[in-house]
């Protein structure tokens, strides 16, 4: 490039032969010096007092704004938080109640299958202790003095159906131990084997499998023939003058409730027995009254 300088009064300079580059610094050239040496710039007009205060209120509206907002947030996630923690409170507590429910449920079934285990045991046992009670009763020995009814004399057959449901209760000291040939007799014949007590083991049998609760089970069952056949069970007593009495006693006696052992049939219910005041009117009231209400 060729440059050519000249003197152009007080002022000087280069200029190169690039008309543009000549153009710049010629139009620089016709700028006004400044004599501060540096470029000036416009001036931004001033905001009244009013402007700045309105864009304060704003600015400050804008704050206030921002900060309830904040605050809302805040408290919305306060009340999320807290919501959810009863939320998980009421379930870990439903939780808990459900495991107590479910664990005192498991408690009260293994109490209850405990207790029906138990009972069933006991019953069990009842019914071993009978058992041996009665092969003690059939177990009568025919040795000793003969027998003044014979060795082969038997009881007239039992029909079922048609004979009344009873039981007997037999003094085998009475009659010069009649009594008691006549048990050996019953001894060698059906039904009457199983239902014909001496009535002296039966009063000194009370303990639990004893003869006295052998004679109350059969007691029970001949009240429930009878009752099928729309009759009263009939109680037959062999002895003594005193020996009626004695036998309604012993009837009595094992009617008698015993709350120790009501799981075991002895429950009372409401008048001392086992049997009701219905029952007791069904079967000990006179012939008549008692068909009557049979009917009924």
């Amino acid at each position: 490039a060729v440059f050519v300088c000249a003197a152009m009064g007080n002022a000087g300079g280069c200029f190169a032969d690039d008309p543009a580059a000549s153009e710049a610094s010629a139009a620089q050239a016709a700028r006004p010096a400044d004599p501060t040496g540096t470029e000036q710039v416009a001036p931004r007009p001033q905001q009244s007092q009013s402007q700045v205060n309105r864009e304060e209120e704003v600015q400050e509206a804008e704050q206030r704004r921002l900060e309830q907002e904040r605050t809302k947030i805040a408290e919305q996630q306060r009340q999320a938080a807290e919501l959810s923690a009863e939320r998980q409170r009421l379930q870990e507590e439903r939780e808990r109640e459900e495991a107590a429910a479910a664990a005192a449920l498991a408690e009260k079934e293994a109490q209850q299958a405990k207790e029906t285990a138990a009972k069933a045991e006991k019953q069990e046992e009842l019914k071993r202790l009978l058992e041996e009670t009665r092969r003690q009763m059939l177990s009568v020995s025919e040795g000793g003095k003969k027998n003044r009814y014979g060795d082969q004399s038997t009881m007239p057959e039992w029909r079922e159906g048609v004979n009344v449901p009873t039981v007997g209760l037999i003094n085998p000291s009475s009659g010069g131990k009649a009594g008691n040939d006549i048990l050996k007799v019953c001894r060698r014949t059906p039904y009457y084997d199983t239902r014909f007590f001496d009535i002296l083991a039966v009063v000194k049998g009370q303990k639990r499998g004893g003869m006295m609760d052998l004679f109350r089970s059969e007691l029970q069952a001949v009240k429930e023939a009878a009752a099928r056949m729309g009759a009263r069970p009939r109680l037959v007593s062999g002895g003594g003058d005193g020996t009626a009495s004695f036998a309604l006693f012993i009837v009595f006696k094992a009617l008698q409730a015993n709350s120790d052992r009501a799981d075991e049939g002895l429950a009372d219910t409401g008048n001392g027995f086992i049997w009701t005041n219905e029952e007791m009117e069904d079967f000990f009231s006179c012939p008549g009254a008692t068909a009557s209400r049979l009917r009924e």
